[in-house]
């Protein structure tokens, strides 16, 4: 008699599946700069280590000799930015497990640009926001303006 774990597979043939806890999928969902999920994953393609796209960037910029991936110091190059892109398959991952996380993401986002607006309006015709600068503030005089 097959095991409760065991099911049978499209060929007939049993497939064993183990139940996991979401918590044995942390250490493959978090950030090993920031430790915190990932947020807009992106992965260093010479090593395949993945991080959050603000922190790996940060990480980069702050040191520009910076040459060696932060998890398992694989040598990058003089231009480690290029071997990053962007991991769709790990951030799903992410969102899928805890939809809270991007929710609540969304909600910041939302009330940033709120805020910004209500302190700093668009112009509703497309034009540019006057910020009371004059033309002599720029350095322009009537005769640039005139050529």
């Amino acid at each position: 008699m097959a095991s409760p774990d065991a099911q049978l597979g499209q060929s007939g043939e049993a497939a064993l599946i183990r139940r996991i806890k979401k918590r044995d999928l942390h250490q493959f969902l978090k950030c090993p700069l920031c430790t915190g999920f990932f947020r807009d994953a992106h992965t260093i393609n010479e090593c395949l280590d993945t991080f959050c796209k603000s922190c790996i960037y940060k990480y980069f910029y702050e040191d520009q000799n910076r040459e060696r991936c932060p998890k398992c110091q694989a040598t990058l190059g003089g231009r480690p930015l290029e071997t990053i892109i962007s991991d769709q398959t790990i951030q799903k991952i992410v969102d899928l497990l805890y939809p809270q996380f991007k929710q609540k993401d969304a909600e910041a986002i939302k009330a940033m640009y709120k805020a910004f607006a209500t302190t700093n309006p668009l112009p509703k015709d497309g034009g540019l926001i006057d910020y009371g600068v004059e033309e002599a503030d720029l350095g322009i005089n009537q005769e640039q303006q005139q050529k």
